[in-house]
């Protein structure tokens, strides 16, 4: 090859081989450029383009770079490899490409009809191939390589030689198109049906790629594809990859994984097995070879096509871990994306990452940060150092994330627990004006991040997420509304428009409700307070078909909500008892303290007998020390309701039975205006009475009255908590306190609503008080 194609690195710039040799005879030359300790540095670079220097004659000639041995070649490879990683891959490859390509020595003895091709012109192009990369410019040295390729002309870079392909002279022939040019699906298949038996396996991975990409960029071709009648299209292509197989070398294979897989998820191409299998044989016998590209890109491909072979990703695994910290951003993302996705556990890799990603988190793309904390999110690998770290990166960039971006920024950090309130207020703001724009999924998955993570929000927000989901409400699934529904009645914004209109929706389509989402609507209606006795009366027809999948926490949130709003309904209790009991021991400590309040709430005598069965009080027993203070006031309930239809003896261990009355009755009890008002007009009345009284059972009543000196009269001051919100029926709990008390503590008991009291008149007081106690 002619030296003037030849440039070389003086001082950090590049220098052509005509200018080195017009400072031959230039003096200046050599003291300012040659002289100090840049004399070795630059007679480095001069080899590089084949120049050795001599400097006491002040002259500069060619030379032929003496060729290492093959061992040696190899040797250095491997361990630049094993030291360097993916980094070393482009300084490597710089070093080879700046090299004189020569022709390789089979390829030039060759019959000249066969192989014919313009040397000169070739070499031209590789001299100016060589100068890009120098220069950095690889978008152009790439173009250059697929204009060499239209000639016929293949270029490797290790070895420094390029030759020619006979089936390849000219292009694809003269009336053929290059699989470049081809502008749909259909193009590349019948280029490849014409042409496959010329095609080398590097052609069969570069039709994969372009269809891939033309599927990613056309919609048409998208939806086109979409149909499995046109998926025997692919076929022949799929069968030639599978025979081609094994001549794939490591970029091929998962150059061709990576593209089947968008393939699966744009078109849902329907692959064989078969194919799979091999591609993931070969992924094991090449994997001594990728580097973390490689691996990232494999993992990804598997993932997003739903394979999961054990061996191949803990393989991926052990690579992974050996050169994490030669990772890149996006690498990362995609490769713990990738495990979280199929569910592989590998916590030393996730903490692995973290650190790495730490250390480079100013350098991941908005949709990297949102990625990388639902993988952790996903494979509930808590990080609190990187979490940290990603929300203080996340906050100035949260407005460039997508909607998607947003939802599974909240979902993380909530699932995870990790509070990141400065965030969580700024999606909001960032929320707020385009909420109408997400997705039904992306706005429930929103509204329920925000309680899970114990973010209070604007009762502005609120509101019109209401409106958003009550104009959406027939488009929503059984799941989004009832999980919507639990959002509004765990953050306490009872919303009346949504649960009213809810409602609605869910008898009409109450057979789509699985178990858990009964179960969760139930616990919703009965967490706001929302009274709906036609909704209580089709999902107790609806739910004994279903009840074999109801799990322990099902079960509680049924019985829970039927007890809260006081809704009888004994033959769905008596079922439920037959399923519950044989599973009594599988209830965690508060499932079953709610479980047996709402039996006791309810009160039917069909049900006494579960309540106060042998198993049912060794399930209770058995979590003695795991009862927090409110299961201990229900339990104390519980015992009473088993004292009053058994013998008065108490059914639990005495010391146990002394801790849920202690519980019961450490309750605050705190007088109301409601309460001091009525009890001044007693007093005025002249009627003996006392506030605040703590009664054997433990309830403690508001005022007490002592009529003719031997009647004793419970007077319960109910206030708005003691009745479903706007409608006069009183809670399950206040039901259960008054007739508790009465058969307990033989009290009557005479409940004035806040209601009637607040209407009457001052001068009405009296009268209303004395009708009441019948005096």
């Amino acid at each position: 090859m002619d030296n003037t194609s030849r440039i070389c690195v003086f001082n950090n710039r590049l220098v052509s081989h005509d200018t080195i040799m017009g400072f031959r005879s230039n003096a200046l030359f050599i003291g300012a450029v040659w002289g100090g300790t840049s004399v070795d540095n630059n007679r480095l670079s001069l080899r590089e383009c084949g120049l050795s220097l001599n400097v006491a004659q002040q002259d500069i000639k060619t030379r032929e770079s003496p060729e290492p041995p093959e061992s040696e070649k190899v040797d250095k490879e491997r361990t630049t490899n094993r030291a360097s990683g993916d980094r070393a891959v482009v300084t490597r490859q710089r070093r080879h490409i700046a090299r004189s390509h020569v022709r390789a020595r089979d390829d030039a003895t060759s019959s000249p009809s066969t192989y014919e091709v313009d040397v000169p012109v070739i070499e031209s192009l590789l001299a100016e191939r060589t100068k890009q990369w120098l220069l950095r410019e690889y978008d152009i040295a790439t173009e250059i390589r697929d204009q060499l390729k239209t000639l016929g002309v293949t270029v490797y870079d290790k070895e420094r030689i390029w030759t020619t392909n006979p089936h390849r002279r000219n292009g694809w022939m003269e009336s053929v198109p290059s699989v470049n040019n081809c502008n749909s699906v259909l193009q590349v298949l019948e280029l490849h049906g014409r042409e496959r038996g010329s095609m080398s396996p590097t052609d069969i991975s570069f039709c994969w790629n372009q269809i891939a990409q033309i599927v990613m960029k056309d919609e048409r071709e998208r939806i086109l594809y979409r149909g499995k009648e046109k998926h025997v299209l692919f076929q022949p292509l799929l069968d030639d990859t599978t025979k081609r197989m094994e001549k794939l070398g490591p970029k091929n294979i998962v150059a061709i994984c990576h593209k089947l897989a968008k393939l699966v998820s744009f078109c849902g191409l329907d692959i064989d097995d078969q194919l799979w299998v091999g591609l993931e044989d070969q992924i094991m016998k090449l994997s001594p070879k990728f580097h973390t590209k490689e691996i990232s890109s494999t993992v990804w491909a598997l993932a997003t096509a739903k394979r999961y072979t054990p061996c191949v990703w803990i393989r991926m695994e052990e690579l992974a871990s050996q050169s994490v910290h030669h990772f890149n951003p996006q690498g990362i993302a995609n490769t713990v994306w990738a495990y979280a996705e199929v569910g592989h556990k590998s916590p030393e890799l996730f903490n692995a990452f973290a650190d790495e990603a730490c250390n480079q988190l100013h350098h991941f793309s908005a949709q990297g940060i949102y990625n990388i904390a639902w993988s952790y999110a996903k494979a509930n690998q808590p990080a609190p150092k990187l979490f940290t770290e990603l929300a203080k990166v996340a906050l100035p960039q949260v407005q460039k994330f997508s909607h998607q971006g947003l939802t599974k920024t909240l979902w993380s950090y909530a699932t995870l627990g990790h509070a990141a309130p400065a965030l969580f207020q700024r999606i909001a703001e960032i929320s707020l004006p385009r909420i109408s724009e997400f997705s039904n999924s992306g706005l429930v998955t929103m509204l329920g991040a925000y309680p899970r993570a114990n973010h209070t929000l604007s009762t502005e927000f609120y509101d019109t997420i209401a409106q958003v989901i009550i104009s959406r409400i027939a488009q929503l699934s059984s799941l989004q509304i009832s999980n919507a529904l639990w959002s509004f009645a765990t953050v306490g914004h009872f919303a009346p428009d949504l649960f009213r209109v809810a409602r609605n929706e869910t008898r009409n389509r109450i057979n789509e409700f699985n178990s858990h989402d009964v179960a969760n609507t139930l616990w919703s209606y009965a967490r706001a307070g929302h009274h709906c006795p036609e909704l209580l009366n089709d999902m107790a027809k609806a739910i004994p078909s279903q009840l074999d999948k109801f799990n322990t926490q099902d079960i509680t949130n049924t019985v829970w909500a039927y007890a809260a709003l006081d809704h009888s309904s004994p033959q769905l209790f008596s079922k439920i008892a037959e399923v519950a009991l044989p599973r009594i021991a599988e209830f965690n400590p508060r499932g079953l303290a709610n479980t047996l309040w709402a039996y006791v709430v309810t009160d039917d005598e069909s049900t006494r007998e579960f309540t106060r069965h042998p198993l049912v009080i060794n399930a209770v027993v058995s979590l003695i020390d795991r009862f927090d203070y409110k299961d201990l006031c229900q339990l104390h309930q519980w015992d009473l309701w088993c004292m009053e239809y058994g013998n008065g003896e108490s059914l639990l261990p005495p010391l146990f039975s002394q801790k849920c009355l202690q519980s019961f009755v450490h309750e605050d009890c705190a007088s109301s205006n409601l309460q001091r008002n009525i009890a001044a007009v007693l007093s005025h009345m002249n009627i003996t009475m006392q506030e605040d009284v703590r009664v054997n059972s433990g309830y403690s009543i508001d005022i007490l009255l002592t009529l003719n000196d031997t009647t004793r009269v419970a007077i319960e001051v109910d206030g708005p908590n003691n009745y479903l919100p706007g409608t006069a029926i009183p809670t399950g709990a206040t039901r259960l306190k008054n007739r508790q008390i009465t058969a307990l503590d033989g009290l009557s008991v005479v409940s004035i609503p806040f209601w009637e009291w607040h209407e009457l008149p001052t001068k009405d007081q009296v009268d209303y008080l004395k009708g009441r106690l019948k005096i």
